[in-house]
């Protein structure tokens, strides 16, 4: 804005000093008269009177054509500083828009991430499992079916919610399964234990350890498929040593590992 008010005034007092310029110019001329040169007065000598010269000069403030023209160009110039202030504040409001964006999107990142933390939590929380316990070995039959025994044991729910068995599946070390126990969906309530039980075929050395020796080191592996409360489906999968006596039976070593079920049984499939 400064430069702009120099400009009007060098534009507006250009014109007036090149006139009082000329002005006194033309006085200083017409002041100036002949002198002797011998010093001696001469008499007057009358002189024909010259009419002053006119002063044309141009003076650019009684001009209204470049009055206008001066009034449009501050005005353009003006407008033109106008408008790019108007482009700045709008490019800083763009870009603070765009920031603010920006930040809006990570908090509801962030939120949207603390809410599946939350969520993975209390399913960790709630998260249910089985316990397998109380093995038991006979042979039923011992003079039609020596072979073939009897392991029994009892699978219990140690949570606070109900779940749902879908099948319970051993395999002994001979390679011979069991028989799937429960019927579909059967309701396991907490601390209420189900009886399970299977038949497997003994092999002659494992008949010979069992009757003679000093007992059968039994290998077992199982599957326990349920359906938790919220309605997600496991498998627990379990390895058992049992230590198998005519009298009694003892559990020698027990691990298990759990692993989510992500294609759902066929209720029809048993």
């Amino acid at each position: 804005m400064r430069h702009i008010v120099v400009l009007l005034l060098l534009l507006f007092a250009s014109p007036s000093i090149q006139n009082q310029s000329a002005q006194n110019s033309h006085t200083e001329a017409n002041v100036k008269q002949p002198q002797s040169t011998d010093g001696a007065s001469s008499p007057s000598v009358h002189q024909p009177e010259t009419k002053p010269e006119r002063n044309d000069a141009y003076d650019p403030r009684k001009d209204s054509l470049y009055r206008a023209y001066l009034a449009a160009t501050i005005f353009g110039v003006v407008a033109a500083l106008g408008g790019i202030y108007a482009i700045y504040k709008q490019t800083e409001a763009t870009k603070q828009a765009a920031e603010a964006t920006a930040q809006s999107a990570k908090e509801t990142a962030r939120s949207a991430k603390a809410t599946e933390d939350s969520v993975n939590l209390q399913k960790i929380a709630l998260r249910q499992w089985v316990n397998v316990r109380k093995w038991q070995t006979a042979i039923p039959d011992p003079d039609k079916r020596p072979e073939m025994m009897q392991i029994e044991f009892e699978v219990i729910n140690p949570t606070r919610a109900p779940i749902s068995l879908i099948y319970v599946d051993i395999t002994a070390a001979s390679g011979e399964s069991g028989a799937r126990g429960f019927p579909q969906n059967m309701m396991l309530i907490p601390d209420n234990p189900l009886k399970h039980d299977a038949v497997i075929k003994l092999t002659p050395e494992q008949l010979k350890s069992y009757y003679h020796g000093t007992g059968l080191n039994l290998a077992i592996e199982g599957s326990i498929v349920y359906m938790d409360t919220t309605q997600e489906e496991w498998e627990q999968r379990f390895r058992v040593l049992l230590n198998c006596h005519l009298t009694y039976t003892y559990m020698a070593e027990y691990f298990h590992t759990l692993h989510k079920v992500t294609k759902l049984s066929d209720p029809n499939e048993q």
